[in-house]
């Protein structure tokens, strides 16, 4: 076929492809990226949150390891924070500040550090009590656990009716010959009636805490280590704050009140006190 233009000019340039295709290409290319460096995030995690755990059970002078609770800070590094952190910090955080504070300088690290206190913090501490509440075991004996025992288990009454009977000892005999679906599903209500508590009552005093340590530390991360180090970095961290974590999670309630006591004992916090003793008279 012969062509429209006349002799001598110049070809026409190659068509270029539509600008939705290559950023279709590049997003696939960067979720790509992305995907090959999760199996690393995790096995980092793993190992840090497990020396923050180790770290933490030491200092608490424990007379054994408790294996579950060390198991369950291992997974959760594993399993919830290498993936969800790997693709926070090369990925959500990244594209947050290209799109919106393109440029960097101190802009850019200020609005990385408002974004991930006021999101990553608390997303993260609640995941990890969550977590933690969801796969703990209290022992039937507290005071056990506090000196690293596994804790023991009840000893039956006198009038022979073992745990769960009643004096004539048919209460344990309904819950076994009841419906099969309830008794499967009771654990799970536990397990998940112990992440709710669990986030009730340590979300507020940890938030207070983890912010206090995260806020210097991400200000460092942001403007001084490169975008691919900044997990690693974060990992490095996370064994301290795994520590601090591990024992605000095994501790249920024992930071909020050490919070109150300081707050209560403060000037105008005499009259809980006395409102506390009054009470107990």
């Amino acid at each position: 076929m012969a062509s429209s233009l006349p002799v001598g000019a110049p070809n026409p340039p190659p068509r270029q492809p539509a600008s939705s295709f290559v950023k279709r290409g590049r997003f696939r290319a960067g979720l790509s990226d992305l995907a090959r460096g999760i199996p690393k995030a995790s096995a980092q995690s793993t190992v840090l949150w497990s020396i923050g755990d180790l770290a933490c059970q030491k200092l608490e002078k424990r007379t054994s390891i408790d294996t579950r609770r060390l198991a369950s800070n291992a997974a959760y590094g594993a399993l919830v924070l290498g993936p969800v952190g790997h693709l926070w910090y090369e990925g959500a955080l990244v594209v947050f500040c290209e799109r919106f504070i393109p440029g960097g300088g101190a802009a850019t690290v200020a609005a990385k550090l408002a974004f991930d206190l006021c999101v990553f913090g608390p997303a993260h501490l609640a995941c990890f009590l969550g977590w933690s509440g969801f796969w703990s075991f209290p022992p039937a004996y507290p005071d056990d656990a506090a000196r690293g025992g596994g804790g023991r288990k009840p000893a039956p009454s006198k009038g022979g009716a073992g745990c769960g009977e009643d004096a004539k000892g048919n209460a344990g005999g309904r819950e076994r010959t009841g419906g099969s679906g309830a008794t499967r599903s009771a654990p799970l209500r536990a397990a998940l009636d112990r992440a709710r508590a669990s986030i009730g009552t340590d979300f507020l005093s940890g938030l207070v805490v983890d912010t206090a340590f995260w806020a210097p530390a991400q200000t460092a991360n942001f403007a001084l280590v490169p975008v691919q180090r900044q997990l690693l970095f974060v990992n490095v961290a996370c064994a301290i704050d795994a520590a601090i974590l591990s024992w605000i999670a095994s501790h249920p309630g024992a930071l909020a009140r050490m919070w109150e006591t300081r707050v209560g004992g403060g000037a105008g916090g005499g009259g809980r006190g006395r409102d506390g003793e009054a009470r107990r008279a």
